[in-house]
């Protein structure tokens, strides 16, 4: 039961990054086919960084299944996955003219999963990128801030300016399938 809930996550979390790497590939070759050849040059190396940097992240989510069966924490440096979680939305972020702002010192690190807590910022930035546009916020904004108290208590709040979580009882939000999308929400 427990492995068959872990394999249900890894296939939640892969669900938009394979939309991605779909999308990069429908792009690339329909450049090709129309004969920009130049502008699929030109495309070509920020493409397959993103798609590596995708099939990274991909990977790393099954090496978090095994992490977890395993027992296996690493040291996690929360500035460089916040800065992947961000880099991963890009291609939704840039278009819809977001600021994001990361508020993060280089040297926080956590005791976990760099995996888990990427696909947790990814959903964060999922939700927000979608109320920012649903609602069309004028300048649209998120903030993402990580501090460190004197007790090593480490904080890490997201933030973004399209008017917060309505959701009763708030604790259903982070049920796995929990969606207040219907049919176009994932959870």
């Amino acid at each position: 039961s427990t492995i068959g809930r872990g394999i249900g996550n890894i296939t939640h979390q892969w669900k938009k990054p394979l939309t991605k790497l779909n999308s990069h590939i429908v792009y690339m070759q329909a450049l090709h086919f129309a004969g920009e050849d130049q502008k699929l040059l030109d495309e070509f190396t920020p493409t397959m960084f993103t798609i590596a940097d995708t099939i990274d992240y991909m990977r790393g989510s099954i090496d978090e299944l095994y992490y977890f069966y395993s027992g296996g924490m690493e040291s996690v440096n929360l500035k460089k996955q916040i800065e992947l979680a961000c880099k991963l939305q890009q291609d939704k972020i840039v278009p819809n003219n977001i600021n994001v702002h990361i508020e993060c010192a280089d040297a926080i690190h956590i005791s976990g999963s760099k995996h888990s807590l990427a696909n947790v910022l990814m959903i964060f930035f999922d939700n927000s990128i979608s109320q920012l546009i649903t609602k069309q916020i004028q300048q649209p904004t998120i903030t993402i801030c990580v501090q460190k108290d004197a007790k090593h208590t480490i904080t890490l709040q997201f933030e973004d300016n399209a008017g917060g979580i309505f959701t009763k009882p708030i604790e259903k939000i982070f049920e796995a399938a929990y969606s207040t999308k219907g049919d176009s929400g994932t959870g």
